[in-house]
């Protein structure tokens, strides 16, 4: 008889694991010296999340009748199921879809090895070790170093206190520091925030040159908190250099200190309702799947009571503007569709453009809103949510993804805008052994695992590591055991190595397609804790293009 050991951020090597047992890996791990059967197939759960997509974005929009059962209603007009990262289904931030695409695949082989009697999960976390058992409950499950959640209760109430009294102290600051402004006669308003989607030169990354002469920004600081989460310095400095900008409506300045009173109040009550709901079991493809649930509706009522604190100060800075259009990114996210419902609501008469942030992809299931879901009739909201008056996408893919998914008068943009950059890259001095390498915001470290021998092997090629650049995995530099003489860490922006880059290697960064747009190969890596959400993988699936190579 044989056994599956389901390791979860933990060392394999500390286990001797025998010849004939199986081992599964929820994440990639390094250092594995044993020969041992490793049984992950990424392309089978790739496959999985495309398969399942529809019925789970059905199963997620099937919790709103807890909502609507337990009075969760905004404005007595809209459930805040719509306002939810649950709603969102953010699977980057989230592991409920990828773990249960990783357990029903494992129901398959198990079903298929009759000769496998148990299953040992080793660091797993206890949703997932819960979720497993659910469904495979006829042999013994063992978990060993099981890691439970740390959203309780108190600490969501000591954090959501904490953002309030930080909230206050910053508005002190922009009550002192920055002059509101009146602009006159504004047509277009592009909603953005500082100084996280600036550069040096104060143009908008996304909106880039689709901002005209004549347009106007609305800028928050304080956002929610979490989109963005300036210290006081930074607060301080940011109002400086916006109370000497001439095209900057700033949504904060309209905030009252009463605002952020109430949304503490408000978190309180819904922590309050929301209590009822963790009482329903929630099950999909006969996977008790609850404890997951749990997690994301505590994510969602912790951003939720941010977003309310900001009804009047839009209400009001619009009225006093009248903007004829509001364009924003972000629309299929809570902090997009909140904004969304209040113009849908109050002022029904501006123009709500949609506009398209980053890639879209078949896998990405926040794009997906879900069958009959959609509406701009006041009466619908508690079924259904309000919408764009117009989606800006970027290309064919994504403009059919938006379609697919119930959007109206999806258009494709004139050009790129966050793109802009690409067309001052001239590629006339190509490095034929130079490998440029590009990881997304939290996979740095499992890209260059999964890649290390490749590294080794190709030890005549130049490794360039392009980090993200909000994240801090490397801040230190790479672990001593990746420091191999042919690679590198290098700052500058990435267009100074996709000038001269023979080749890149990516997982679900943006950077891939930006690489594909210019004619250069690409390698897209699939690690097996993430479901892989580059449209890369979408056009290799087509068949359109021998320009993009996968490794499973």
């Amino acid at each position: 008889m044989s056994k599956i050991y389901i390791f979860d951020k933990y060392t394999v090597n500390k286990y001797n694991i025998n010849n004939d047992d199986y081992v599964y890996l929820l994440n990639p791990s390094s250092e594995i010296d044993q020969n041992i059967n490793i049984i992950n197939n990424s392309k089978i759960i790739n496959d999985l999340a495309l398969r399942l997509k529809n019925n789970y974005i059905d199963f997620i929009n099937s919790i709103n009748q807890f909502f609507l059962k337990e009075n969760i209603i905004y404005d007595k007009t809209i459930s805040m199921f719509f306002f939810s990262d649950l709603f969102n289904k953010r699977t980057e931030k989230f592991d409920t879809y990828v773990s249960i695409c990783h357990i029903l695949f494992l129901k398959e082989f198990i079903d298929k090895n009759k000769h496998i009697n148990r299953i040992i999960t080793i660091g797993c976390r206890h949703e997932f070790n819960s979720s497993l058992s659910s469904l495979i409950d006829d042999i013994k499950i063992s978990r060993k170093k099981e890691k439970n959640n740390n959203f309780k209760y108190i600490k969501l109430y000591i954090l959501q206190f904490s953002f309030c009294i930080k909230s206050i102290l910053k508005l002190i600051l922009i009550k002192v520091f920055y002059k509101s402004k009146n602009l006159s006669n504004m047509k277009n308003i592009f909603l953005t925030r500082y100084p996280l989607h600036f550069d040096k030169n104060f143009l908008e990354e996304k909106y880039a040159d689709f901002v005209g002469e004549g347009d106007n920004y609305m800028i928050s600081l304080i956002t929610d908190g979490m989109h963005q989460n300036l210290n006081f310095f930074n607060t301080y400095k940011s109002l400086k250099i916006l109370d000497k900008k001439n095209n900057v409506l700033l949504l904060d300045s309209y905030l009252s200190f009463f605002d952020f009173i109430k949304g503490f109040i408000n978190d309180l009550i819904l922590k309050f309702r929301i209590k009822k709901i963790f009482k329903e079991k929630f099950i999909f493809k006969n996977i008790d799947v609850s404890e997951y649930i749990y997690l994301e509706l505590l994510i969602s009522f912790s951003r939720i009571p941010r977003l309310l604190c900001y009804k009047n100060a839009i209400i009001q800075s619009l009225t006093n503007h009248s903007p004829e259009k509001f364009v924003f990114y972000l629309h299929e996210y809570s902090y997009g569709r909140y904004f969304n419902y209040i113009l849908s609501k109050y002022f029904s008469s501006i123009e709500r453009v949609g506009f398209q942030h980053g890639p879209a992809s078949k896998r990405k299931l926040l794009y997906y809103i879900g069958n009959n879901m959609v509406s701009n009739i006041n009466e619908d909201w508690l079924l259904k949510t309000p919408i764009p008056n117009k989606i800006l996408s970027e290309d064919e893919l994504s403009m059919k993804i938006y379609k697919d998914s119930g959007y109206e008068n999806v258009e494709i943009m004139k050009k790129i805008y966050r793109l802009n950059y690409l067309k001052n890259i001239k590629r006339n001095k190509i490095e034929k052994k130079s490998i440029l390498i590009v990881p997304g915001l939290h996979d740095g470290l499992f890209l260059i695992d999964k890649i290390s021998n490749y590294i080794k092997k190709k030890s005549d090629n130049n490794f360039i590591l392009k980090p993200h650049p909000r994240s801090s995995i490397f801040k230190n530099g790479l672990p001593k055991k990746y420091q191999y003489k042919n690679i590198k860490i290098e700052e500058d922006h990435v267009s100074k190595y996709l000038s001269i880059v023979s080749k890149v290697i990516a997982t679900y960064s943006s950077v891939g397609i930006e690489a594909y747009m210019l004619n250069i190969p690409v390698t897209v890596v699939m690690l097996p804790n993430k479901i892989n959400e580059s449209p890369l993988l979408d056009i290799y699936e087509s068949g359109k293009s021998n320009l993009i190579d996968i490794i499973w």
